[in-house]
């Protein structure tokens, strides 16, 4: 009998205690979804009910009244910016009109190039496509930059935002609300 023990096991058996102990401090149970498609269902015992997709970055969503299904960060993304926009959005030294916020480069790229495409020849300049940054530059002066979310992007101020609903909690606390300090309700969109 061979006494060594594999360390991918090792790995595999302190995930499983890791997750029960987090499901007993949240008081929670998790199971797969009925349908064979990687979702998995999150129950807590205060009665909220959550299904979490397999896809991108395992998004929460939360059945609402219509059983229709609500991406709950997209929820708090909007309830962050539910209020009317500052005065201080319309300054000149915020020179980059619109941030595109993702960790996602293809999903940043996809959504530069929807908002070029709906651009007139006339108000388009110029769409730069770097290795580590995207940027769509209009003849008016305004500007789109697709910005991750950490502590490079510190420094930025905008006056209207494209947020990623698969952004984390802590990048939209630590990065994104204050660069986005005077955007309102009418200046954010989620994607």
């Amino acid at each position: 009998m061979n006494n060594q023990i594999n360390s991918s096991h090792i790995k595999a058996l302190q995930f499983r205690e890791k997750l029960l102990k987090l499901c007993k401090e949240y008081e929670c149970e998790i199971s797969g979804s009925c349908g064979d498609n990687g979702d998995i269902n999150v129950w807590f015992r205060n009665g909220g009910d959550y299904i979490m997709t397999d896809f991108y970055r395992h998004s929460i969503y939360k059945e609402n009244e219509d059983y229709e299904l609500i991406n709950v960060m997209e929820e708090i993304i909007k309830q962050a910016f539910d209020r009317d926009s500052s005065e201080m959005a319309g300054l000149n030294n915020i020179k980059v009109s619109c941030g595109i916020f993702t960790n996602n480069y293809w999903k940043a790229r996809g959504k530069l190039e929807q908002i070029w495409n709906t651009l007139n020849e006339d108000e388009r300049e110029r769409f730069l496509v770097r290795k580590d940054s995207l940027e769509i530059r209009l003849k008016n002066g305004k500007r789109y930059m697709w910005i991750k979310p950490n502590n490079q992007s510190r420094g930025y101020r905008f006056a209207k935002a494209i947020i990623d609903k698969d952004i984390t909690l802590e990048e939209l606390r630590n990065y994104i609300l204050p660069i986005c300090y005077a955007c309102g309700r009418d200046d954010v969109e989620v994607f």
